[in-house]
């Protein structure tokens, strides 16, 4: 049986270098959601998108576009899928969150939220030239890291499915719930 665990942080906080790492010592799918929702909208024929651009696109129509993106890359070969992506964007007006029927309609069985220093979330941001990110204070981030934990731990509960917390270092608990998501 299929399990699809979500990994949900602010940007910056390293999933995508978390999963890396998991994936040399287990095997699962690994999907990052801004990537399924630019394939997607490319397999549509739309036209390919910068990182910003997605940002500040129609955060409705990116949600439909991932759903769909994510049925269609998805292997049912694999048992275990692990997508990567926020329960809260951050947009020019603010933060907006993402509604629990989108998870729901991914069929997620558990999250897991990275957490990490916002000072060294910060450092990290400012590190990575590959994108273009708002220029935030660690302030601004440890106040969106909060809430972006208490929308993930809203949709975990309003969906009936386990929430974990974990410090980006903490590659061993995070082995455990893989390995119990894959039996």
């Amino acid at each position: 049986m299929q399990k699809t665990i979500f990994v949900a942080g602010v940007s910056g906080v390293g999933k995508t270098t978390f999963l890396k790492s998991l994936a040399c010592r287990t095997e699962f799918q690994h999907l990052t959601a801004s990537q399924i929702i630019k394939d997607q909208k490319r397999h549509i024929k739309s036209q390919g998108m910068t990182s910003e651009e997605l940002r500040l696109a129609n955060i409705g129509d990116n949600q439909k576009v991932l759903i769909d993106g994510f049925h269609r890359q998805k292997t049912p070969q694999i048992g275990l899928i692990i997508i990567d992506g926020h329960t809260v964007i951050d947009t020019p007006e603010g933060l907006v969150e993402i509604e629990g029927s989108v998870f729901k309609r991914l069929g997620i069985d558990h999250f897991i939220f990275l957490k990490e220093n916002p000072a060294e979330i910060l450092k990290r941001r400012q590190a990575d030239l590959s994108r273009e990110r708002p220029l935030v204070h660690a302030e601004l981030i440890e106040e969106h890291q909060a809430i972006s934990f208490s929308v993930t731990a809203k949709i975990a509960e309003t969906l009936s499915v386990p929430l974990t917390p974990l410090n980006t270092n903490q590659f061993d608990n995070a082995l455990h719930i893989l390995d119990g998501a894959s039996k």
